[in-house]
């Protein structure tokens, strides 16, 4: 299977939006009830083409990534592959990319991770990473960040690129 990587842009929102629903209604559910309004709001405030990429999977649109390079860290805002292509591969395939990079620029990898999203964590985990802290996080080696979301539903997971090298993936 041949994925790879393409910017997002503007008109692209709305299907973004439809992937994160079918993706992650189940776990933004479980956590605090889906309200269409409120969701659909977020998304349009928090939806940045400059950094999200659209994964395309044999030549079709499949899912999203978002990362940010910030204080010597690659930060993984989401990745979201649409139920119907998961367990293919494709998510392995673009975090690993992703790694690969960090790892040339010796930074560490970070992201969150709902924590009713078992199986996402699992698929971090598989790939080397390890939860960081929940609630107030830190950046690696360095100080305090502040509050990345609520403790009672958060993650926060690191991988360290000299650790972990891209070969054991």
């Amino acid at each position: 299977m041949i994925v790879e990587l393409r910017p997002a842009t503007a008109a692209d929102s709305d299907w973004c939006y439809h992937l994160h629903r079918a993706a992650f209604y189940d776990y933004v559910e479980a956590i605090w009830g889906w309200d269409e309004p409120i969701q659909r709001t977020f998304h349009d405030r928090a939806f940045r083409p400059d950094i999200t990429r659209i994964v395309i999977a044999d030549g079709a649109p499949v899912g999203a990534v978002s990362v940010e390079h910030t204080d010597g860290a690659t930060y993984l805002g989401r990745i979201t592959i649409h139920p119907v292509h998961q367990s293919r591969g494709i998510g392995t395939q673009v975090l690993g990319q992703l790694i690969e990079q960090a790892t040339a620029h010796g930074e560490p990898v970070l992201l969150d991770v709902l924590v009713v999203n078992h199986r996402a964590y699992a698929f971090y985990r598989r790939l080397g990473f390890w939860t960081r802290a929940a609630g107030r996080a830190r950046h690696a080696d360095s100080g305090a960040r502040g509050w990345f979301g609520d403790a009672t539903y958060w993650r926060r997971c690191a991988m360290r690129a000299a650790r972990h090298p891209v070969s054991a993936l």
